[in-house]
């Protein structure tokens, strides 16, 4: 806690720092185009005025595209959820067992059942087995 406090302070004299650089530097600019164009007191009114204002919206700016930017770069949140993805669901149809009982019954080309039922190959034995002796 006690760290986090350390570089918040740090980091507020940078920026006043860095606001007061650009405040003198918008001031000596101004002084210098006003020099031969207004009177003394007159240059003095504007830059005073004036170079607070071109900083502060220099400033303005510069956070503006500065979070425009991160917003842009940073990655996408997922929403909190499980980390797989979400198992597909089939459609509703009849069930299926994996166990067949019964007989099968096969159609002709009417449509109808036909007469001789068979019953499917692994529930009957087969008739060519040869017993074990």
């Amino acid at each position: 806690m006690g760290a986090d406090v350390g570089w918040i302070i740090l980091i507020t004299a940078a920026l006043l720092f860095a606001f007061a650089l650009l405040l003198w530097a918008f001031a000596v600019l101004l002084w210098d185009f006003f020099e031969d164009r207004t009177r003394g007191w007159l240059r003095v009114l504007l830059v005073v005025v004036l170079a607070p204002s071109c900083a502060l919206a220099a400033e303005l700016a510069t956070a503006l595209i500065t979070s425009a930017l991160l917003t842009a770069l940073e990655p996408h949140e997922t929403p909190p959820g499980p980390s797989e993805p979400p198992t597909r669901t089939e459609p509703a149809g009849p069930e299926t067992t994996s166990e067949r009982t019964g007989l099968e019954t096969t159609t002709v080309g009417t449509g109808t059942p036909s007469p001789s039922a068979t019953a499917s190959p692994s529930a009957s034995p087969s008739p060519s087995a040869s017993p074990s002796p």
